[in-house]
């Protein structure tokens, strides 16, 4: 392996979320930081290098999007993801949450309905209610950890919507959804002539025996689905704010980009517009080395949880988050967060934070050196056998 992903980096007082903000989420700041999803892992040197160019310049004046500023993500997507784009659907955002509660604005109005799936991404709920949109949850189903969709469910929630947000690959529970699954998420949504939010943030994050599939790319599925997707999680730069909404359909892209012009959101910071064009054009060796490591990591995890019976695990098909089931402990959701905070030295996500079906879960994160896990899953061994 090239890269060395076992260096630990001090990231207390760089203004880092997830370590500087600790103590004011779980009331300490001695915890294993496993929560807020980025990697503790360096940026890959040719993304640096690219950045520090850029840094070498003096002024950081107002920002320009050349003619190329699209070309390495379009061949990206291409070889990656057997998905030819066209610059003309392509329009940037300084973020995938962001664009969610952009396209809730512009496509919906006050009490329209917006169906989500539970358990998820907690920005989603908030992107409905916090615009005053009504709420439809179809629930995902599970059983022995092993989450599929109810569609049946699914059908009714969609003949009542006039958006569905969709997580791809999803976040918590890490599953790729598989062609079959997508084409018949298409159906229903054509159906109901419903659009179609797909926020693939995690897609490049998939592991052997998966493919991730775009939604947009299947059919004449592109008509009504927008796209959000971002090297943020991909290649750790979150904080320089570049994702990439597309929309092939002209009706579509030409709303959204006279609402973002109009409230003057159209672009990336100048530091961000550089590593969102040399993460396509210069990272995917890095990127390579990047997931044979996370698989060791949930490998790791994966076979010291399956040494504690009373916590089940299974192995996310993408992403770089485990979703831990806890439920056979007994405990109710405030006192498994205390449980993992005051025992474990734990810090995790509520599975509750992610929707009702999340309640007796966990979520790590699993994107840090194997010391750090090798720590956690000591310390979670250890509490669980005093609790």
């Amino acid at each position: 392996m090239k890269y060395d992903f076992d260096k630990i980096y001090d990231r207390k007082g760089s203004g880092c979320f997830k370590y500087d903000a600790m103590k004011i989420m779980y009331g300490r700041d001695d915890l294993l930081a496993l929560w807020v999803a980025d990697m503790d892992f360096a940026v890959a040197p040719r993304i640096m290098e690219q950045i520090q160019t850029r840094l070498n310049h003096p002024i950081f004046g107002y920002n320009f999007k050349k003619d190329d500023h699209f070309a390495s993500f379009k061949t990206y997507i291409a070889k990656r993801h057997d998905w030819d784009l066209d610059s003309s659907w392509l329009q940037m955002s300084p973020g995938i949450v962001p664009a969610i509660n952009f396209m809730v604005k512009i496509f919906t109005e006050l009490g329209d309905k917006i169906t989500i799936q539970q358990p998820v991404y907690a920005p989603f709920k908030e992107a409905v209610l916090a615009h005053k949109r009504g709420l439809l949850v179809n629930n995902l189903l599970e059983e022995n950890g092993q989450y599929t969709i109810d569609f049946a469910d699914l059908d009714r929630k969609l003949a009542k919507s006039k958006i569905f947000i969709f997580c791809s690959p999803h976040n918590p529970v890490g599953r790729v959804w598989t062609k079959t699954e997508l084409l018949e998420i298409g159906r229903l949504c054509k159906k109901h002539k419903v659009l179609v939010f797909s926020d693939e943030i995690h897609n490049d994050l998939v592991y052997p025996g998966a493919k991730h599939i775009s939604l947009a790319s299947l059919e004449d599925f592109s008509d009504f689905t927008i796209t959000m997707m971002s090297p943020a999680k991909t290649y750790n730069i979150a904080g320089l704010q570049a994702s990439v909404i597309i929309a092939p359909n002209p009706v579509l892209f030409d709303k959204i980009r006279k609402y973002l012009f109009d409230i003057h959101v159209y672009g990336s910071n100048a530091l961000g517009t550089i590593a969102f064009q040399a993460a396509y054009q210069y990272g995917q060796e890095w990127l390579e080395d990047l997931l044979i490591y996370l698989q060791g990591n949930r490998d790791y995890i994966y076979d010291r949880i399956s040494e504690i019976s009373a916590v089940k695990m299974v192995k996310a098909q993408a992403t770089y988050l485990a979703w831990l089931d806890f439920r056979e402990t007994k405990l109710n959701d405030q006192e498994l967060a205390d449980f993992c905070i005051n025992k474990a030295n734990l810090a995790l996500n509520a599975g509750v934070s992610f929707g009702s079906k999340g309640s007796g879960f966990m979520r790590l994160n699993f994107a840090c050196p194997r010391s750090i896990l090798v720590q956690a899953m000591d310390n979670l061994a250890q509490a669980l056998k005093e609790l």
